[in-house]
């Protein structure tokens, strides 16, 4: 019963924990997407008179949406704009502990982590290339809807990533808007520490699936998210210890 406030805080990330933690694996098995079906259709094409070319059997070889995005990403650019997504949950998250704590280590605390993530953005920008400004910009709205490229023949899991992030955001702040003082300042941290657990695990997991160049950016993001959760797991214990025993 002592780490209950853990079970507790990190109720409403549960969702958001697994789905990432899939989702990073999947990204490194996208590096060629649908290359395959893409020679296939190549081969059942002739060219017309016009220069453009028409399928034999006489159905269209149009792409869908969603799969000409993942054809088109590197796998440096997917892995690059989920760990975007996921830093930018950080922020988010250090934005609202700033608004409703009380406590100024708890205060201090989330205003590093807004501060140290924002730069971890920053540096996975260039990776992402050009969909860093439609990850953040998509999760700074709301997230998109991902069902749509999935409707039109392809799931986009960046996409998908993206609109998760957003409905975790709301989960968050309805659930520990609920909560004041004391309570609010240990279902934070606690939920810091399972965050930060979830980070380090990510990042190097994609270390398995991308360039040496971003595996570089991904250690110093590592040492950061490592010295995040010893400072998580630290406050975290001083909410715990103040607790009435009969409470734990």
């Amino acid at each position: 019963m002592r780490r209950i406030f853990l079970l507790q805080a990190a109720a409403w990330c549960g969702l958001a924990l697994a789905a990432s933690f899939a989702d990073a694996q999947q990204a490194g098995t996208q590096r060629q997407p649908r290359r395959d079906n893409q020679v296939r259709q190549t081969n059942a094409v002739e060219t017309q008179a016009g220069g453009q070319a028409a399928p034999q059997d006489g159905r269209s070889n149009s792409v869908s949406p969603g799969a000409q995005a993942g054809m088109a990403r590197s796998a440096d650019q997917e892995l690059a704009a989920c760990l975007i997504i996921d830093n930018q949950s950080e922020v988010d998250a250090g934005k609202f502990a700033l608004a409703h704590s009380q406590n100024q280590e708890v205060k201090q605390f989330a205003q590093q982590m807004v501060d140290q993530h924002s730069q971890m953005i920053q540096k996975l920008q260039p990776f992402a290339g050009a969909q860093a400004a439609a990850t953040q910009a998509g999760t700074n709205a709301g997230g998109t809807n991902a069902a749509a490229g999935h409707q039109a023949g392809g799931l986009d899991h960046v996409a998908f990533k993206r609109e998760l992030a957003a409905q975790c955001k709301q989960t968050m702040e309805r659930e520990l808007g609920q909560k004041q003082g004391a309570e609010f300042d240990k279902c934070y941290m606690g939920a810091q520490v399972q965050m930060h657990l979830h980070a380090i695990d990510t990042m190097k997991v994609a270390q398995n699936h991308s360039s040496a160049e971003l595996r570089a950016a991904l250690d110093e993001g590592i040492a950061a998210a490592t010295q995040h959760l010893e400072h998580a797991k630290t406050l975290a214990k001083q909410f715990e210890d103040r607790q009435p025993a009969a409470q734990r």
